[in-house]
């Protein structure tokens, strides 16, 4: 009851709500990856054994993703990491069009090519967005309810995914898109990237305190502490 009690208390605070909303927006978008992956296997016909190179391929971005970010951007303010990797992530998330629609073959790329370099574009951009987040957890956890405010703060991330893929799955049955009509998967795509950039003057909503190399001050944490205790 008392952890309960201060965890409600940190959570009353605008500095730890509103990045809370933020998380669950930033990835709560609809997505078309249930329909993308009828389109790779019924038209274009890609086997078991290539998705599986794929998800390698993947793992690997991400192990890229990673690395940039804490070569590169670890110093840099998180607003500024988040709205650029936002941009940049709708706008590789916008070369699945080129697969959908063939275009990839005009200028001679196979899809088996194509689907390749466009997973490792899009993975390691996911990455690197997804690592200013977890700092972003980690920089308002207040002192004595971190553990149980980070664990929480996950599991907001994990029902925005949720919401994602049943956002996603409606809008594909919306359409008309099947596993044999593929015909709307163009606007779907389409809708579904757009649809990222909803969170963007959301960024607002992030303390400008967050941007600093440590976590919040020890004064702020420990008036979240004592603002929890005096519901005790």
């Amino acid at each position: 009851i008392t952890q309960s009690r201060a965890l409600w208390g940190a959570l009353r605070r605008r500095s730890i709500w509103a990045p809370a909303i933020f998380t669950f927006f930033w990835s709560a978008s609809p997505t078309a990856d249930t329909a993308m992956f009828f389109f790779m296997t019924e038209q274009l016909h890609f086997s078991p054994q290539f998705l599986g190179r794929i998800q390698l391929v993947q793992g690997l971005a991400e192990l890229l993703g990673v690395y940039v970010y804490n070569k590169f951007l670890k110093a840099v303010p998180l607003r500024k990491v988040l709205g650029w990797t936002l941009v940049a992530g709708t706008v590789s998330g916008a070369t699945q069009l080129i697969l959908v629609t063939g275009a990839n073959r005009a200028f001679g790329l196979s899809d088996k090519l194509f689907a390749l370099g466009d997973s490792v574009i899009i993975q390691a951009l996911h990455r690197i967005a997804l690592m200013p987040l977890l700092v972003l957890a980690a920089r308002i956890c207040p002192e004595g309810v971190e553990a149980t405010l980070f664990a929480t703060l996950m599991s907001i991330g994990n029902a925005s995914a949720g919401a994602s893929a049943t956002l996603g799955s409606a809008l594909t049955a919306l359409l008309g898109v099947t596993s044999t009509n593929f015909g709307p998967l163009p606007l779907l795509v389409t809708l579904c990237t757009l649809t990222r950039l909803l969170v963007l003057p959301m960024l607002v909503m992030l303390p400008t305190s967050l941007d600093g190399e440590s976590a919040p001050p020890a004064a702020e944490a420990k008036d979240d502490t004592d603002e929890a205790n005096t519901l005790l």
